[in-house]
Parts: C-alpha cells; structure tokens; sequence
C-alpha cells in the first residue's frame, strides 16, 4: 500500500520480478492522504492509474483489494474489470465492512450484509470467471449469518470466502465451510 499515487509503481519496482515473491497484493482501500485521508478505490480512475502504474513494474500476479464503502458501486466494478484487462490474476475486497452494529438484521429482505452481497456480485459480472475473486469478511459476522451470505454467494464462484466469523471461533469458522461450497 502507498499513502501517494506516485509510491505505488515505486514499490512494484523495487520488487520487480524477484524469486520468491508470488504475487503483490495491491490494498487500494488504504488512505490517500493527498486527498485528505479518503480510500484510493474511491475513485475509479485513480484505481486506474495505480493498477496501469504497477503493472509496468513487475511482471508477477497482481492482486487489487478494493474499498468495501465506495459510493460508486459501479465505478468499483469497472474498476475492478480493468483490471482485469490490465493482467490482474486476482481481485480481493472486503465487501462487508460495514456490518459492525450488534443490533443489525441479519436475515431476511432488510438483512444488512445484501448490499455486501450486491458488491460482490456486481465485481464478479465485471470481471468474468476467468480471473480469482477473494472476499475478506474481517469477522464480522455470526455463523448462521456467515451460512445465510456464503450460500447467496455460491454463484460468484470465490477464491476464498475469508473469515466471515471470528478466527477465535475455528468451530464456527468449520461449521461455515461445511455449510457452504
């Protein structure tokens, strides 16, 4: 992650094509402080450049970590597909970050994570099959809840579904992967 455009080619550089580094993940959900703090996947053109930027540099697989809060769904998704186009093998985003109030509805036609779940199927129709889509849940859900969006998201075909529960619950976090393909 850089905290300025022009830091991000910089460290592509510096790793260039080196043994033993598989892959770089970019977290352009990170802060601009030229833009007073706000995340860099918020604008998708500027996610542009730096994926345009980076893939100048080096030649591994490239991984972009989108912002899961950006008000441009939409633009995310293009964003995401250029990248794509760009040569990305995969994209990560943490679609559910915002599921953070205990008292939240979890089920049914008001369920907080289904904008979550919209994000992720809105990247998934943008960049195709051909390309791996990891989400990161940072466990902010419970296990049935955890159950309930795995299952909405079998269709997308993830890469991985990451910690949708709490890492200090390995039961829980079993008991999802059972429940879900």
């Amino acid at each position: 992650a850089g905290e300025r455009l022009e830091e991000w080619p910089l460290v592509a550089a510096s790793i260039g094509d080196r043994p033993g580094i598989d892959a770089l993940e970019l977290n352009v959900s990170c802060p601009n402080v030229e833009e007073g703090g706000l995340p860099f996947a918020r604008d998708p053109e500027v996610v542009g450049g730096i994926v345009a930027g980076v893939r100048n540099e080096t030649p591994i697989p490239l991984i972009v970590k989108l912002a899961p809060e950006s008000p441009d769904l939409q633009g995310v998704a293009l964003a995401a597909q250029e990248a794509v186009y760009d040569g990305y093998s995969a994209i990560k985003i943490a679609p559910f970050d915002e599921l953070n109030d205990p008292n939240r509805v979890r089920t049914g036609p008001t369920a907080a994570s289904l904008t979550g779940i919209e994000r992720v199927r809105a990247v998934r129709a943008a960049i195709g099959n051909r390309v791996e889509l990891a989400i990161d849940c940072h466990s902010r859900m419970e296990v049935s809840e955890a159950i309930q969006v795995g299952k909405a998201l079998e269709s997308c075909n993830l890469f991985w579904y990451e910690e949708p529960v709490s890492y200090m619950h390995p039961d829980g976090l079993i008991e999802v992967k059972q429940a879900v393909q």
